[in-house]
């Protein structure tokens, strides 16, 4: 059965405390405001609604949503509803007239945009008229001290705690973002890069390698920069899993992986190529610097397997930059061809093809 994201599941933790802030401390410039006016006792229970109560239930409610990110849009609908109902119950009175339509302004924006906003706005407006039905509007455009004064804890508070929040949720997009980009990238059973990544990189690699051979650069001086593209697989991989299970295979995959993550450190570069084959691109390595370091690479590999593995042995072909290459693509099939070179012969050896006929090293040790 597929698994159902909740969208946007962690946003209402995100808005609750500055939610309880902001609707908290600015019923205190609202309520300063209204204590100037012959206010009814109901429009003192409406802000004590809105002060008091509205962020918990608006918390309860999207957090206890489908999609809680839907859900907290519509909360912000309806609090920029009421904040404009409260506006039109002061007379519009300046300093918190305009504290609260600038909160209403920031919380839209931050979760919507521009779009979100402009209906926040819109509610509001919608609120205002629906408050002018039941109480005339009488605009008052002085804000006395006491008013200036009670709206100083929401700017001093609130706005800190936005920007805290505004910081956390950015923080969360940007790690939401490396996470998918790290998934798209590397191969989740050995830890290594993926085909596609590796691919790229090779491709861009071996341009660079042609560009250097051929003077392209600012001192226009060709460069012979060694490299070497290795390609191994395991040998009789189908029998490990036929006959010691998945499990067994995949546990070979993990140790591989775990070795070459380990040993093939920048600038060199190592991924799981497919299935149980993988590549490795070595730079400033010529065919006999890479047997080396393949043949060492794969004497002591699983010895450091963190679960145990079946014994198995690994067959590399070796194929060493050449500036007469006509593609990366016939470098990849020259590693290819001494790849299987060694799989025709005796498995388990490293085989080395430079231009000339392949040279073939046997080392059929198990590992």
């Amino acid at each position: 059965m597929p698994l159902r994201t909740r969208v946007g599941a962690g946003l209402p933790r995100q808005l609750y405390v500055p939610r309880l802030l902001g609707c908290g401390l600015g019923g205190l410039g609202m309520a300063a405001a209204l204590r100037e006016g012959a206010a009814p006792v109901w429009i003192w229970a409406f802000l004590a609604f809105v002060a008091l109560v509205w962020p918990h239930i608006a918390y309860l409610w999207a957090s206890r949503a489908e999609r809680p990110s839907r859900a907290e849009k519509r909360n912000l609908m309806i609090e920029a509803l009421m904040i404009g109902a409260t506006v039109c119950a002061i007379g519009g009175n300046l300093v918190p007239s305009a504290i609260a339509l600038a909160i209403v302004c920031m919380n839209n924006m931050s979760v919507g945009g521009v779009r979100l906003c402009g209906w926040g706005l819109l509610a509001a407006a919608a609120g205002a008229l629906c408050m002018n039905a039941v109480v005339p509007f009488r605009f008052s455009s002085d804000s006395s001290m006491l008013v200036q004064l009670a709206v100083v804890p929401v700017m001093v508070m609130y706005l800190p705690a936005f920007g805290w929040t505004t910081n956390q949720l950015s923080r969360r997009l940007h790690r939401s973002r490396e996470a998918l980009r790290r998934a798209s990238q590397i191969d989740a059973l050995s830890g290594l890069y993926n085909r596609r990544t590796f691919e790229v990189g090779f491709q861009a690699t071996f341009q660079g390698l042609v560009a250097a051979a051929a003077g392209v650069g600012t001192d226009a001086r060709p460069v012979r920069r060694p490299a070497a593209l290795v390609l191994c697989d395991v040998d009789h991989f189908k029998r490990i899993n036929d006959g010691a299970g998945h499990a067994a295979g995949d546990a070979v995959i993990r140790s591989i992986g775990e070795s070459l993550r380990t040993h093939v450190q920048l600038p060199h570069v190592a991924a799981r190529y497919g299935g149980d084959e993988f590549a490795m691109l070595l730079l400033d390595h010529d065919g006999d610097q890479a047997r080396a370091f393949i043949g060492g690479l794969w004497s002591h590999l699983g010895a450091r397997a963190s679960v145990p593995v079946p014994a198995f042995t690994m067959s590399t072909g070796i194929a060493c930059f050449d500036a007469t290459l006509g593609s990366a693509d016939e470098w990849m099939a020259r590693a290819d061809e001494a790849l299987y070179e060694v799989k025709r012969s005796e498995r388990g050896g490293i085989c080395v093809a430079p231009q000339s006929m392949p040279d073939r090293t046997s080392g059929n040790s198990p590992v």
